[in-house]
């Protein structure tokens, strides 16, 4: 069933294309640095067309929810939206699909917190859940949203106290500003 309006009409991401790029032209660079470009050049171009079919996907039939599409295909489109920060409409739209699916119980809450962290971080904005996160060789909670409120929103999709998860890792620093 496709969407009512489309879920993604975000832009297309720049990567690099051809050669490198005029301020390295004055380093003659070796085979092993031109092998390394291509291969960028090619894993970009790859990336891409993944970009421009999980948009089609989106835009035709909305979400793959794991109830419907089953969760490895769900699973897939989830980590191919992740990785792509440059497009915020895109992880918008996917990050209120997966939310949906989480507190439905069909997707892993604890995706779907991964998925929200990132979609704030690119944005500016802070960390609603507690995502833990090894930075710097420490684990770390960035600034919180609301540090009062932050074990409710946790208990609202699915998830035990801050305290609990950050207690599997030693040492957990939360920090109310980026030092």
């Amino acid at each position: 069933m496709a969407p009512a309006r489309p879920l993604h009409s975000g832009h297309r991401g720049g990567t690099p294309r051809g050669e490198p790029a005029a301020g390295l032209g004055a380093v003659a660079l070796g085979t092993g640095a031109k092998r390394a470009w291509q291969v960028r050049c090619e894993v970009d171009a790859l990336d891409r067309d993944n970009h421009r079919y999980l948009g089609k996907l989106l835009d035709e039939v909305g979400w793959v929810e794991a109830g419907r599409s089953g969760f490895e295909l769900s699973y897939h489109a989830y980590v191919m939206a992740l990785h792509r920060a440059q497009d915020w409409p895109l992880m918008l739209a996917v990050t209120a699909a997966v939310e949906t699916g989480a507190r439905a119980k069909r997707f892993p809450p604890e995706l779907f917190v991964v998925l929200h962290q990132r979609t704030r971080y690119v944005m500016g904005e802070r960390d609603r859940y507690g995502q833990v996160g090894l930075v710097g060789g420490r684990w770390v909670v960035g600034p919180l949203e609301d540090r009062a409120r932050v074990d409710e929103f946790r208990k609202g999709i699915g998830l035990g106290p801050l305290a609990a998860e950050s207690r599997k890792y030693e040492d957990t620093v939360v920090f109310d500003d980026w030092p």
